[in-house]
């Protein structure tokens, strides 16, 4: 099958279906930052449309969510990828996408920020933390609250 037609079919797939988020992940102790993360992930009734984008963007898994509540609804399937696969994702998808083309565009940016100051992750910083400048903490929040606003419902 044609590399275009797969990627405009997934573009679709994300478009409808699909949630491109940065996931912000508090500090356990207080010698850790938070982190970010880049996520892209794909909620549906049927695994089969998950199941294909599987094929060609890997998750680690693909979680069942039973539903509990209201009558008329079903178990849902979830797929999610994160950094390097969303952003390969995201770069391969790109050109077809249409109504999130702003989530794409500041996923690649925030990727491409964590990659441009991943260098700097290992280093230890005050009283043998693993500690980011404060400055690029800063950054990584303002990608964080962007997106988080872009993907306001309602919107």
């Amino acid at each position: 099958m044609n590399k275009k037609i797969i990627y405009s079919y997934i573009a679709g797939l994300i478009d409808g279906e699909g949630c491109i988020r940065i996931n912000c992940q508090l500090p356990q102790t207080s010698k850790q930052n938070i982190r970010y993360k880049l996520e892209v992930s794909l909620h549906m009734t049927k695994p089969q449309s998950i199941e294909f984008v599987n094929s060609f963007f890997p998750a680690s898994s693909i979680y069942r969510k039973p539903y509990k509540g209201i009558r008329n609804h079903c178990d849902s399937f979830q797929w999610t990828i994160w950094n390097k696969s969303a952003y390969s994702l995201l770069k391969s998808i790109q050109p077809y996408i249409i109504l999130k083309k702003e989530q794409v565009k500041l996923g690649l940016k925030f990727y491409e920020h964590l990659l441009k100051y991943s260098s700097l992750r290992y280093k230890k910083g005050k009283e043998g933390t693993n500690s980011l400048p404060a400055y690029i903490i800063k950054e990584r929040e303002l990608f964080y609250q962007k997106l988080k606003l872009l993907n306001k419902r309602g919107k």
